[in-house]
């Protein structure tokens, strides 16, 4: 069997076990998770001029907020179950996506921890532009790069995941030419 296809089928047999795993994990870790990164959201949201904050209103639910002096807190906007599921849903992508790359289980295990840290850095990113996006879409409506933004906040879920996999394992599929190397294992 051609060595490519021997890992792209290796690779698919663990995945999908692992990917339901970790989706369980997801559910379980999420309730604590979610504070953790609105909470590193909030730190920069709330020292930008002006201050925006984004708050957890129940289960998965989320709601923004901005602060004038003249106005006070105003309400900005308000994120159902479905769009926090599509935003974080790297959570759940990421680790079994690291654990299935055909490479030596430590890399495997390093893969995960450095992915697990692009995973929050982009969901954290992921909120701050979803608070600030529409803000700045509250001021100036149709504002085409806002709304790009937004939108791509919106499917970070999918964006990181595929970006933070592609990007940290790409040397174990891709062979070197005349080495052996990462790709070989």
């Amino acid at each position: 069997m051609n060595p490519i296809l021997r890992k792209i089928l290796v690779f698919c047999l663990e995945f999908v076990p692992l990917f339901l795993g970790c989706l369980w994990l997801y559910f379980v870790v999420m309730p604590h998770y979610q504070p953790l990164t609105l909470s590193t959201a909030n730190m920069v949201t709330e020292r930008m001029s002006p201050p925006t904050r984004i708050e957890s209103s129940g289960r998965l639910r989320l709601k923004s907020f901005v602060f004038t002096p003249e106005r006070g807190d105003r309400f900005l906007e308000s994120w159902g179950t479905t769009t926090v599921h599509l935003v974080f849903l790297s959570l759940a992508l990421v680790p079994a996506l690291m654990l299935a790359t055909p490479a030596p289980i430590l890399a495997r295990f390093r893969l995960l921890g450095v992915g697990l840290l692009l995973v929050f850095l982009g969901h954290v990113l992921a909120l701050i532009v979803m608070t600030r996006g529409i803000y700045a879409l509250r001021q100036t409506p149709g504002t085409l790069y806002w709304l790009w933004a937004v939108r791509i906040a919106y499917t970070s879920g999918q964006v990181v995941s595929a970006t933070v996999g592609v990007l940290l394992t790409w040397r174990y599929w891709v062979p070197r030419s005349g080495a052996e190397g990462p790709a070989d294992s």
